[in-house]
């Protein structure tokens, strides 16, 4: 019985079968430059002059120190388009998850980290796009590329995240991800999934767009957005995280065409008409189940419901509706009540429970209610002095919408 060992270049051995065992002896895992398979069966042994060659590409390889293997790999056998592809793969999730988003987030936060984030961005773009001209059709490697490229997009420029300034970095790198999943939306254009993440591609360029003031371009790229989750969430009505972005793209929407405070294009019908929609989707994802009215709908559900009535409450203030806008906030009273009763040790709670309080003071003495605008004013301050005694302070992250 003899048995065959995978050594490099897809190159197969036939050894005797007391000695597979030797073989994983002498090459490592952590080798990883020939994927050793010991496979129990007999096949046609090889050439002798293909085993010199393997022969001669093994003992050089275990010259070099493991982490210059794959690349003498790449070099030694750049005709074995499986084990490049194969390698390939491998970098980008090491570099993916392990530089752009772990080592990136373990450093984040670090006072005086800003020259370290920009040179970890720096090199993982250099790497990025050196696999991106080698990923042909390979739907695997494209999607890691393009969650990287969003991911660093984030990281350089996206008002949404702690972000190093780089808008126009930022929008290349988004648009990089939206350009690799266009290509793969096209491959498979049912894959709701691709649809959602392309969609996110579009979504974080809208954001830096409409950071830098480019409002229309930012509209274009919302409106992109908002069709690929219109799409998913009619093909997919059952789909509880389809709707949950339907919701989010609409809310997106209505924030660039009017929203008090911040720049928009003055559009207040339009905003009006899609904060009514992603309201009726939120509304709708918050209600009980009626299968079991007294189970708890999870605490984000709720909370997005409560950025939707924050978002009319708005509206209808600045419009001189101060008892619709009073009535909205009333009603996310509720939720972030309920929210901070049951979860108690988030110092975010108090905060958003701080905020509620004192929009409901200025909205009711608004409404000439002094009295209750008194009462709330004081509730507000009292949960605001709590959080600066705890030296809390409240980390949100992404975008709330």
């Amino acid at each position: 019985m003899g048995a065959h060992a995978h050594l490099a270049c897809g190159l197969k051995v036939k050894v005797p079968g007391a000695a597979a065992g030797l073989w994983e002896l002498l090459v490592p895992k952590s080798f990883n430059l020939h994927r050793l398979q010991v496979i129990m069966k007999i096949e046609q042994p090889i050439t002798p002059q293909r085993w010199r060659q393997t022969k001669d590409i093994l003992a050089e390889a275990m010259e070099l120190p493991i982490s210059e293997r794959a690349t003498f790999l790449g070099q030694a056998c750049g005709q074995d388009d499986a084990l490049r592809a194969e390698r390939r793969f491998n970098d980008v999730r090491k570099l993916a998850h392990a530089v752009v988003f772990d080592y990136h987030e373990a450093i984040r936060d670090l006072p005086g980290s800003t020259p370290v984030r920009e040179r970890l961005v720096k090199d993982a773009l250099e790497y990025l796009d050196s696999l991106a001209n080698e990923a042909g059709s390979d739907a695997s490697l494209q999607r890691e590329l393009a969650e990287a490229y969003e991911k660093i997009g984030d990281v350089q420029g996206n008002p949404y995240f702690s972000n190093l300034g780089n808008t126009a970095g930022a929008i290349a790198s988004y648009r990089k991800s939206a350009q690799l999943r266009e290509v793969l939306l096209a491959a498979t254009p049912n894959d709701a999934e691709a649809r959602r993440n392309l969609a996110r591609s579009y979504e974080g360029i809208s954001d830096v767009l409409r950071e830098t003031s480019d409002l229309h371009g930012a509209r274009q790229q919302y409106d992109r957005a908002l069709a690929l989750a219109q799409a998913t969430a009619a093909a997919e009505p059952q789909n509880v995280k389809a709707q949950v972005y339907l919701a989010q793209a609409l809310t997106s929407l209505g924030d660039i065409q009017y929203r008090p405070g911040a720049a928009s294009l003055g559009d207040l019908s339009g905003s009006l008409e899609h904060h009514r929609l992603a309201l009726a989707l939120r509304e709708r994802l918050a209600a009980p189940d009626p299968k079991d009215p007294n189970a708890q709908k999870d605490i984000d559900t709720s909370l997005y419901l409560n950025v939707t009535y924050n978002r009319l409450a708005e509206i209808y203030r600045m419009t001189g509706g101060y008892d619709e806008a009073l009535g909205y906030v009333r009603k996310g009273q509720k939720l972030v009540e309920d929210a901070q009763t049951r979860q108690p040790e988030k110092a975010n709670r108090l905060h958003d429970l701080a905020i509620t309080y004192r929009k409901l003071a200025f909205l009711l003495l608004g409404n000439g209610k002094e009295a209750e605008a008194m009462e709330y004013a004081l509730k507000s301050q009292v949960l605001r002095e709590s959080l600066i005694k705890a030296e809390t302070q409240p980390t949100r992250a992404g975008k709330t919408i």
